[in-house]
């Protein structure tokens, strides 16, 4: 029994399958890109491939559709790779193996890339089929979307041309999708010269901030969940106002940029004769943390473990920059889209701390469904750094697509998703990062307005091994979006 037996219509299922079994990590799309022109050659597609990988066919209007606006159909090649633990799975080489779930489809032990295989296999059951009418039809497959849409940030805008833009990069199917978040990172360094550090007469501890529930910066920022470095770098600005012989000597902390940072950690050395009143007051900022974010992160644990006396230690001037950098930078949601509070409109994510050889480098993560409010995100970033003695670097800039609320797409959209189920469906905003804001600030600078919603699938996990996605709901998709072309004037 095939994996999507008794489902249709068939095509949008078969390329489906297609596209799971070509590996299409981040940075390595030549497979499934190459592929994809293959595809179109063999169907007489005009189509361009460009130095990322990134793929665009134009493809004529069907007879009677001529005179009707050009759309843009989007979608990205690449999927987060992620495996279960002891499951061997080659991302570069080896097919995803499907699995039927009773309603679902899941991989084996892997993620499954449904985000954004789900685009690709809606996308190419339209070129295929020939009984589709349809207008002038543009499909851009972009790369590297995972990791901060660098293929369409690199995209030659030239190539653009539509006047609408039906996204496929949304795994809802009880609404249309018309605004997401911007966004930004930065690297931030610390510059530091390590000390030799006196070990006579000093013990020392390892601190760390554990039991956070993290989670991802465009989702659950809105929640209020500490911040390992935060939460850290507080206790440590404490300490050292309380016990003058505290010397930090590493701090490190995060997981990924758009991820809440779960843990941190911090060696510091004390004289020892303030050894046990420093554990005993780590014990006291332990509770009163358990206190603070118990409705949010009720696993919350600041311990402080006796170690080995380092032989190095931070400079005092590298250690106090570091800390009041921490301090002063923007942390977590900073407002909101709507007088409710329900909806982010920016925020900052302080991401990961490392420290290398001579410095420390935190990469914090923006988000902003507003460009003026990434704008204040990005100046109040820079003074913090520029008052803390540290320098700044700004990278994979990304527009927000902001909603807009006259835009004739939305209701058309709309209108025609209840002629097809019946019902009426809201439009959504969401703080996490989609593509549409680049095609539309692109498009503008060449003069040109580009209108756009994304409409998909259900799925959930994405990003995790439990990603699935509702088999029913890619043939309603399909559905949707052949009566979006057929309809959309």
């Amino acid at each position: 029994m095939g994996v999507f037996d008794g489902f249709k219509p068939e095509r949008v299922y078969h390329f489906f399958e297609e596209v799971a079994r070509i590996p299409r990590n981040s940075f390595h799309e030549e497979k499934i890109s190459s592929w994809l022109v293959n595809f179109a050659r063999e169907r007489g597609i005009d189509c361009v491939q460009d130095e990322h990988w990134n793929v665009v066919m134009n493809v004529p209007a069907t007879p009677g559709y001529e005179h009707r606006k050009k759309i843009i159909l989007q979608g990205h090649m690449d999927m987060v790779c992620v495996a279960d633990p002891g499951v061997v799975h080659d991302f570069e080489n080896d097919p995803i193996e499907l699995v039927r779930d009773g309603d679902f489809v899941r991989a084996a032990g892997t993620t499954l890339g449904a985000d954004d295989g789900n685009a690709l296999a809606l996308m190419l059951a339209v070129l295929d089929d020939a009984e589709v009418p349809h207008p002038a039809l543009q499909c851009v497959f972009t790369s590297a979307e995972e990791v901060g849409m660098i293929g369409a940030l690199n995209l030659d805008g030239s190539l653009l041309d539509g006047d609408y833009l039906i996204g496929l990069d949304y795994s809802q199917n009880t609404s249309v999708l018309v605004s997401g978040a911007g966004s930004c990172e930065a690297a931030i360094t610390v510059a530091q010269e390590k000390q030799p550090l006196d070990a006579d007469g000093m013990s020392s501890f390892e601190l760390t901030v554990s039991g956070l529930r993290g989670g991802h910066s465009g989702v659950q920022i809105i929640l209020g969940r500490a911040c390992a470095i935060r939460v850290l770098a507080e206790a440590l600005s404490m300490l050292k106002g309380e016990f003058p012989s505290l010397t930090l000597c590493s701090f490190s902390g995060g997981e990924k940029g758009n991820s809440i940072a779960a843990r941190s950690a911090a060696v510091v050395a004390v004289r020892g004769d303030e050894a046990e009143r420093l554990a005993s007051r780590v014990r006291e900022l332990a509770s009163a943390l358990c206190a603070e974010y118990e409705p949010v992160d009720p696993g919350i644990a600041l311990e402080a473990v006796p170690a080995a006396v380092p032989a190095l230690r931070c400079s005092d001037i590298s250690a106090e920059r570091l800390l009041k950098l921490i301090d002063l930078l923007p942390s977590g949601t900073q407002n909101y889209l709507d007088a409710e509070r329900t909806l982010v409109k920016s925020s900052l994510n302080l991401g990961t701390l490392r420290e290398e050889e001579d410095s420390f480098v935190l990469r914090p993560f923006f988000r902003s469904n507003s460009e003026y409010q990434m704008e204040q995100l990005i100046r109040r970033v820079r003074t913090a750094a520029e008052v803390c003695g540290a320098s700044c670097e700004f990278r994979n800039r990304c527009p927000a697509w902001e909603f807009d609320p006259h835009s004739s797409l939305n209701e058309k959209v709309q209108n025609i998703w209840e002629r097809v189920r019946g019902s009426r469906p809201p439009l959504a905003i969401v703080h996490g990062g989609v593509e549409p804001g680049l095609f539309i600030k692109k498009m503008a600078k060449r003069g040109r307005k580009l209108e756009a919603v994304n409409i998909g699938p259900r799925n959930y996990d994405v990003h995790s091994t439990r990603e699935r996605m509702e088999i029913a709901t890619l043939g309603q998709a399909y559905e949707l979006l052949c009566a979006i072309l057929r309809e959309l004037d």
